[in-house]
């Protein structure tokens, strides 16, 4: 039943998977002083604003978009979302990790950026609801099992660039 957690300036790291099966998460405050970690609008991501870290679980809302600074998506950072239904990307990030948008079960369509060059394993695994993808012809990399389990998708299209498609993707 946890909605917010404080974290103090003395953390100085938080393990991946540390605010996992918090479903009622909805917000992650960070001490302004905290030299590792920073929050934005309650999201956990690392002081430079590069690595979006955690989203809380919990989030209310159906939109969300990714702030200019992330480069990168942390492993499992949206993972279990619920409300979710569009995220807007930034077109300085780079990756998408591991399981980042995994079971995320509202999202029902995808523009990457074209900076975008690895999607992680299992990134966008059981989006149920996931039915049109845009690939940016900047990827070079998906993932093992990417997508799977996403069954209402119905067309994909692999750019050139691609130089590896994981098992199952």
């Amino acid at each position: 039943n946890v909605k917010t957690i404080k974290i103090p300036s003395s953390v100085t790291k938080i393990e991946e998977g540390a605010f996992e099966r918090c479903g009622n998460l909805e917000s992650i405050d960070i001490a302004s002083d905290n030299e590792y970690y920073s929050s934005i609008d309650g999201v956990l991501h690392t002081k430079d604003k590069r690595n979006l870290i955690k989203f809380p679980t919990g989030y209310n809302g159906i939109n969300y978009t990714i702030e200019d600074e992330v480069s990168h998506i942390a492993k499992g950072a949206f993972s279990g979302v619920a409300h979710i239904e569009t995220v807007t990307f930034t077109s300085n990030l780079k990756s998408i990790g591991s399981n980042a948008f995994e079971y995320c079960r509202k999202i029902s369509s995808l523009v990457l950026p074209s900076s975008v060059e690895i999607i992680g394993e299992r990134a966008f695994q059981y989006c149920v609801h996931l039915s049109s993808i845009m690939l940016p012809r900047s990827i070079q990399e998906i993932g093992d099992y990417a997508f799977c389990g996403c069954s209402s998708i119905q067309t994909l299209s692999i750019p050139k660039s691609v130089k590896k498609i994981g098992h199952s993707a």
